[in-house]
């Protein structure tokens, strides 16, 4: 009997911590953005070239950003850029850190993004360096322990689509070049 009463305290106590850890686990919220480019801003940038590498730090962007499945995300953006961009390769690295208001919701996201950037051109034969890559945010105000993680992909859009870049009160973005984003909030990222 009293065997019996161990196997049935152990079967008990690996229940509740079965339990216990799957309640704990995150929730996952699929989230989908479009991020406009509204403002490049080259002001308070450092830019050099060494060889076939143009360098560039602390650049500031302007986003306006949408959803149409996640309100917790809309609003806008401000992010540093820094990048190494190979010339004669068409190729480089970007990376930085972002700040997206979202004022509906009582709360923001803070945090770092990164990625590849490629040649391309425009419509009109303009070149424009587009990225593709990640980006982690963590949550404040009413967002506090949320992480927001997004895939970046940037292209090349027709503003005539409509859209405005109301944050900033502009009716145009400065360039028509937008990200294209997938990616999940996770609920519950710092219990």
């Amino acid at each position: 009997m009293k065997k019996f009463s161990i196997l049935f305290a152990a079967i008990i106590i690996v229940t509740l911590l079965v339990v216990g850890h799957a309640a704990a686990m995150p929730a996952f919220k699929e989230v989908h953005t479009t991020e406009y480019l509204c403002i490049v801003d080259y002001s308070g940038a450092d830019l050099w070239e060494s060889g076939n590498v143009h360098h560039g730090r602390n650049s500031a962007e302007h986003y306006s950003v949408t959803s149409d499945d996640e309100p917790r995300v809309v609003g806008p953006m401000e992010i540093s850029v820094n990048w190494n961009i190979h010339l004669r390769r068409g190729e480089g690295l970007s990376w930085g850190t972002f700040y997206r208001d979202v004022p509906a919701k009582g709360g923001a996201w803070t945090g770092t993004w990164n990625g590849k950037l490629h040649l391309t051109f425009g419509p009109d034969g303009s070149p424009f360096w587009l990225l593709d890559g990640h980006a982690v945010g963590h949550g404040l105000g009413d967002f506090e322990g949320k992480e927001l993680r997004l895939e970046l992909h940037q292209e090349i859009y027709d503003p005539a689509d409509g859209h405005l870049c109301d944050f900033y009160g502009l009716e145009e973005p400065m360039l028509p070049v937008r990200l294209q984003n997938t990616g999940y909030i996770i609920e519950n990222a710092g219990d």
